[in-house]
């Protein structure tokens, strides 16, 4: 288990940079277009970071996320969730901080017993091991099967 902050929790710069990159190379859902706000963000980054480095994380209040109807077969739909692209890169460096350790306490990807993204921080905003996809999970179904 992952104790509570004692005291106020601030991020890295190069948590921030990290997930800056993630939302530029990824996008921040794959059901939109990658929000504007991010060619802004990155028009005046160094201000940007240095008020999200300044924040409290512990104290942290969310911002409002864009919520959107979507058509998800002919019959049916689904709630699209795009995070404001602040507290989109807040919560990715968050993970960016606490990421290894939550996936150091997860059942192992050895034991090929759960097959979800497993997180693995890489350049360039990488936040999934790429090793670990559909295909990896349909295989091993097969074979047990």
């Amino acid at each position: 288990m992952i104790p509570e902050p004692a005291g106020p929790l601030h991020l890295t710069p190069a948590a921030f940079d990290w997930a800056l990159e993630h939302a530029e190379r990824y996008g921040d859902t794959v059901f939109l277009p990658a929000a504007f706000e991010y060619q802004a963000i990155r028009h005046d980054w160094a201000a940007v970071r240095a008020w999200l480095v300044q924040q409290d994380m512990v104290r942290w209040n969310p911002r409002p996320a864009r919520r959107l109807l979507a058509t998800k077969t002919g019959f049916s739909f689904r709630y699209i969730t795009q995070l404001d692209p602040i507290e989109y890169l807040a919560f990715t460096a968050l993970l960016y901080e606490v990421g290894p350790q939550l996936e150091r306490v997860r059942v192992s990807a050895n034991d090929r017993i759960v097959f979800s993204w497993r997180f693995a921080l890489g350049p360039n905003g990488q936040m999934y091991d790429p090793n670990y996809e559909w295909l990896e999970f349909t295989q091993r179904c097969e074979q047990l099967a």
